[in-house]
């Protein structure tokens, strides 16, 4: 689905399940810029497989993350941030992960199966931050 312009209708809405929007192939796109054609050949890229989405992603955090970090978004190096709105986490740049590991030694782990996916964001690594969350918060 492209946002492109977006609905007209001010009310419209829609339940979106987004555990799966960074590894499927299933995306909805909103945009600001660009022609057809670029938008056209993004899309068949994307289903093709030639666009690998998880480089995209260079830090991951938590919601308790998100406002600073969208306030100096101008001074934080990468490409996308993606937040987890339901956990607690600095947002991290993927490659500093092993960073953290001072005051949690899970993030040892996480780094590692980063790295072994190299150095991008995944399905596996996104399983573990979860988990481990799951499991601290309870």
């Amino acid at each position: 689905m492209n946002l492109f312009a977006g609905p007209t209708n001010a009310e419209f809405s829609a339940t979106v399940t987004l555990y799966d929007s960074h590894y499927s192939r299933t995306k909805i796109i909103g945009s600001t810029g660009g022609t057809i054609d670029d938008m056209k050949e993004a899309i068949e890229k994307n289903a093709d497989g030639r666009i690998e989405s998880a480089v995209m992603i260079t830090h991951v955090g938590g919601l308790d993350s998100a406002v600073e970090v969208t306030k100096d978004l101008p001074n934080v190096p990468g490409g996308k941030k993606l937040v987890y709105t339901h956990i607690n986490m600095p947002m991290t740049a993927i490659e500093d992960l092993a960073s953290l590991a001072d005051k949690d030694p899970f993030f040892l782990e996480l780094d590692k199966v980063c790295r072994e996916n190299r150095g991008l964001w995944s399905a596996k690594a996104e399983r573990m931050l979860l988990e481990h969350f799951a499991e601290t918060a309870a």
